[in-house]
């Protein structure tokens, strides 16, 4: 089966020798004093991307190190914005879905946020970067399991998933070229 997909820019961190002194960060929000947003230095790469529907069973998180779900949402549009929602219906969703993927003993929700275009939409209050987007995320996700768990328990597999996905159910069709 031949997949659709198409040509496109993306961009990676260049080689640099400044990585090696200071960590890359991108800040989301006006920075004060002049201060850069970023000190990433942006290298294009022309990659084919692939239309993924239709052979979204064919990818496993032990093999590709993702996978594609169907989950159901009793979540809306709208109650997105709504944080106290989000922790009561959709994580629980989540972890659900999780439970069964992994066929896990448990699943620990430990943080959660909801990106927008604008920054002051934020749900993940004073964090301003896109931890999904952060080599801080495994620091962060280390930290939390040390704190939260007894030693004896860290003798279990840890995983750590990240949640994509549209909340507009329409999405935009991949024209082959």
């Amino acid at each position: 089966m031949t997949v659709p997909g198409t040509n496109a820019t993306v961009y990676y961190f260049q080689r640099h020798q400044l990585y090696e002194q200071v960590k890359p960060y991108l800040i989301d929000y006006e920075v004060e004093n002049g201060f850069p947003r970023t000190n990433i230095i942006p290298e294009p790469h022309e990659v084919f991307i692939q239309n993924l529907r239709g052979v979204e069973s064919s990818f496993s998180f032990d093999e590709n190190g993702f996978a594609v779900l169907e989950m159901q949402s009793a979540m809306k549009y709208e109650d997105f914005d709504d944080k106290t929602k989000i922790k009561d219906v959709y994580l629980g969703e989540i972890s659900s879905c999780l439970l069964r993927y992994f066929n896990a003993r448990a699943v620990h929700i430990f943080d959660f946020a909801v990106r927008n275009l604008t920054p002051q939409k934020s749900t993940a209050g004073s964090m301003a970067t896109d931890l999904s987007r952060s080599d801080v995320a495994m620091y962060l996700i280390r930290f939390k399991l040390r704190a939260s768990f007894p030693t004896s328990s860290r003798r279990s597999r840890f995983t750590s998933v990240g949640r994509r996905c549209p909340i507009s159910a329409t999405l935009p069709s991949l024209s082959s070229n």
